[in-house]
């Protein structure tokens, strides 16, 4: 009963540590890291730590472009309002941050991007179409509010 009692705390102990472990090794070393996994193995009584990344990226294809001239009219007139700050039609909407929740847009930290209502003639409400702009300027035009983006070229 004694050797049994021992290995049952050793067992406790050891999924202890393993928790410890996975609350306060992971989120540090592999912040930024996305889909990438952890193996941990014990030799010689350490623990060795062998990451490799499993995922495939979300923006292992390129996105379309599309010119200024290529845009229909109120995209045009969406694009400038950016640039210069507004006016918008939509003000609670029009500015705050987009997530890439469908990760087509290149990754970046949150905050990076805003979103923009780009009305669209015939639809009262917000409508499909909007625009996705960068810190640096960059913006990408989605017909079909975010199943596919074009990326502007200015």
């Amino acid at each position: 009963m004694e050797k049994h009692t021992l290995t049952v705390g050793v067992v406790a102990i050891a999924i202890t540590l393993a928790a410890i472990m996975s609350v306060l090794l992971i989120p540090i070393p592999f912040a930024n890291a996305i889909n990438t996994s952890v193996d941990y193995s014990l030799s010689s009584n350490r623990i060795s730590f062998a990451t490799y990344d499993d995922s495939i990226t979300s923006n292992t294809t390129s996105i379309p472009t599309i010119s200024r001239a290529q845009l229909p009219p109120e995209v045009l007139i969406t694009t400038k309002n950016i640039e210069k700050g507004g006016p918008f039609p939509f003000p609670n909407h029009d500015g705050t941050t987009f997530l890439n929740r469908e990760g087509i847009l290149p990754s970046k930290p949150s905050g990076y991007y805003k979103e923009y209502t780009v009305p669209t003639l015939g639809i009262h409400g917000r409508g499909p179409q909007r625009i996705a702009s960068g810190e640096n300027g960059v913006m990408y035009y989605t017909p079909d509010h975010y199943k596919t983006f074009e990326e502007i070229i200015r």
